[in-house]
């Protein structure tokens, strides 16, 4: 018999010549994992993942309309996070900046500056174009997870008042720190985001490799 699990979208917009990634949704996956949270099969089919190009200020969003969810996942924000860092690995491993690397919050090591500049040019750039789409996938996933939890606890019927209400003034900053499915949703993040296995729900990678 085969496995149910949620639909996938790409966008059209995807399709655009100009963009320099692709981006894959590991469906089989993920629907293992939605099983593993509890939610029932018979609701996967009630579910869908659209992933398209653009902009916005979160990298992924829930919306829920006639029993039906889905989860919206936009790209060019977490891919000009990559294309930025690497354009500074570039300048440090062809010598045309000195200046101290700075990867912000991306990386856990703070070596990689200091290997740029001694590593050949090549090799130095492959590992680090490696450490930074593991970063941005890491946090590309974490987003998604913490959508995942709100599908979740919605799909078990939690908090429903306060996902039909609350969003409307999650805006004000009380609200939103007493919010108990945004506080549900970034315990689950914080507790998977880290797990290396989480990290090819959603896979964002270069079409030509370094």
């Amino acid at each position: 018999m085969e496995r149910v699990v949620p639909s996938v979208t790409y966008d059209k917009s995807l399709n655009d010549s100009g963009i320099s990634y692709q981006v894959m949704i590991n469906q089989q996956k993920i629907g293992r994992f939605l099983q593993k949270t509890g939610m029932p099969q018979d609701e996967f089919v009630n579910t869908e993942i659209v992933v398209k190009k653009g902009s916005r200020s979160e990298l992924a969003s829930i919306e829920r309309f006639e029993g039906r969810y889905r989860i919206n996942v936009v790209t060019d924000d977490v891919w000009k996070i990559y294309e930025e860092a690497m354009e500074q690995a570039m300048k440090l491993s062809y010598g045309i900046s000195n200046k101290e690397a700075d990867f912000g919050d991306m990386l856990y090591t703070k070596r990689l500056g200091n290997y740029l500049k001694k590593a050949p040019a090549t090799r130095g750039l492959q590992f680090a174009s490696k450490l930074l789409l593991n970063a941005v996938n890491r946090e590309l996933n974490s987003n998604f997870l913490h959508e995942v939890k709100h599908l979740v606890d919605q799909v078990a019927g939690k908090y429903r008042l306060w996902f039909r209400f609350g969003r409307i003034v999650d805006f004000l900053p009380l609200i939103e720190r007493i919010d108990p499915t945004e506080k549900s949703a970034a315990e689950f993040e914080s507790y998977y985001k880290n797990h290396p296995e989480m990290r090819d729900l959603i896979t964002i990678q270069p079409k030509r490799k370094i």
